[in-house]
């Protein structure tokens, strides 16, 4: 199942505050699974929010998505600026 979600980013939300939003839509679709727990998916989330950080990336506009695979789920999410 492929889902396709875009996150309205700068200059709506800063990065960090766009990765937050991206992160909560992340939980939220992969926690209604009976598979996944919530709270391994917001660890996981975070800890790519510390590498983001630390590496100082960010997106080109809606250039590259930010796919989440667990399978039979398929998450592309990219995000809207302007």
């Amino acid at each position: 199942m492929q889902r396709h979600r875009q996150v309205a980013a700068a200059p709506q939300r800063g990065h960090l505050i766009t990765w937050d939003a991206i992160a909560e839509l992340v939980v939220a679709t992969l926690d209604r699974s009976p598979h996944i727990v919530a709270s391994d998916v917001t660890a996981a989330m975070e800890a790519a929010k510390q590498r983001r950080k630390s590496a100082r990336c960010r997106w080109a506009p809606g250039k590259y998505a930010l796919v989440v695979v667990a399978d039979p789920v398929y998450l592309n999410i990219t995000t809207v600026y302007g």
